[in-house]
């Protein structure tokens, strides 16, 4: 019988282009750390190391380190005798990130009702007419990039790029769960917390934008509440 061809598999990953000596480890890292968040490796699912390897056009020496990265991160797990596994999430660590990040975006949002610039603020406007346009599209993945384009363009415009690093870190352990809240009636949600926030900015009231993100951030811990009840196959029981 006919071996399978390894190629075949793992169709969402895309072969690494031209690269300079010292970046594949880094494209490799990067691309199976967005196919773990975007759920196309299944939690609980074993990843075959030398199908990634014929997707990739690499050699195992990258994948194998890059998914040891990924394991420090909590995305993978390195099962002895048994391979690489897709971890499933975890309800109780999800909700320890969210409140770092929610500590952390709370601040942001009141240092910034203060401190953005007009051009800022006309930023943050265009976006949420971007997102009104994705919305009526129903385009849940422009939707998502420029939800993460709202929150970013507040932390960047501060300059704090140590307080950035910390949030990325947060929400990259969250980012899997939050694929499962895209829907209609979620986004159209999001854009009205979105809207509060920037209206408490325009503003310049430093406790009402506080308010604003600490609502929209509960919400989406709200929201992950319900629908963990709805996948037990992808949620680790608590």
């Amino acid at each position: 019988m006919q071996a399978p061809d390894k190629n075949s598999k793992y169709t969402f990953l895309s072969r690494l282009q031209f690269r300079p000596r010292g970046s594949t480890l880094e494209q490799v890292e990067q691309s199976l750390r967005t196919a773990v968040l975007s759920l196309d490796f299944a939690p609980g699912e074993f990843i075959d190391k030398r199908a990634v390897c014929a997707r990739l056009g690499v050699s195992m020496f990258p994948v194998s380190e890059a998914l040891a990265r990924l394991a420090l991160e909590g995305l993978v797990e390195v099962l002895p005798q048994r391979g690489t596994c897709v971890t499933r999430i975890r309800l109780s660590v999800i909700k320890e990130f969210m409140l770092i990040r929610q500590a952390l975006e709370e601040l942001v949002a009141a240092t910034a009702a203060h401190r953005l610039s007009p051009s800022t603020l006309d930023l943050l406007r265009d976006n949420l007419q971007a997102q009104e346009q994705a919305v009526a599209r129903n385009d849940p993945s422009e939707f998502h990039s420029l939800d993460l384009a709202f929150h970013n363009t507040l932390v960047e415009a501060l300059e704090l790029p140590r307080i950035a690093a910390m949030i990325e870190v947060s929400r990259a352990n969250v980012n899997r769960a939050r694929r499962l809240l895209s829907s209609p009636r979620r986004h159209i949600a999001t854009l009205i917390e979105h809207r509060e926030v920037l209206r408490a900015l325009e503003a310049r009231d430093a406790e009402a934008a506080r308010r604003a993100m600490k609502t929209h951030l509960e919400a989406v811990m709200e929201e992950l509440q319900r629908v963990s009840g709805q996948n037990p196959e992808i949620f680790t029981p608590e």
